[in-house]
């Protein structure tokens, strides 16, 4: 991932990972991910996809209900990191509502990429 600039020294937050594609790549850096899905019919896909990679937390939740400073803290604590990285294709519905979530936790994420998807209608 160049523009997360994520690697294996990494803990990095997914939101909506969908069928893994992002999730592959962030992966294939060595990072630690924690995928947060919100849609329980893609959580069976992944799990198949990914099974036995002790690199990746799959979380079935919505991202505005996910603690998402208990679970990234406790990564961060069990690898020894100081600080996570946000990566994540925001669906542009929720897009606000999730960066007021994520950036009071500036003490936790030393980097948020996020694309943003872009409603023309």
């Amino acid at each position: 991932m160049r523009v997360a600039r994520c690697g294996e020294d990494d803990v990095v937050l997914e939101i909506g990972p969908g069928s893994g594609a992002l999730t592959n790549a962030l992966l294939g850096t060595g990072a630690y991910v924690i995928a947060v899905e919100k849609d329980e019919s893609l959580i069976p896909r992944l799990k198949e996809r990914f099974e036995g990679n002790q690199r990746l937390q799959i979380e079935n939740c919505d991202i505005l209900k996910f603690d998402v400073r208990e679970k990234v803290s406790e990564a961060i604590r069990l690898h020894g990191k100081k600080r996570a990285i946000v990566v994540s294709n925001l669906p542009f519905n929720v897009t606000s509502d999730v960066l007021r979530k994520l950036l009071p936790m500036g003490d936790l994420f030393k980097k948020c990429v996020v694309m943003l998807q872009v409603n023309l209608t």
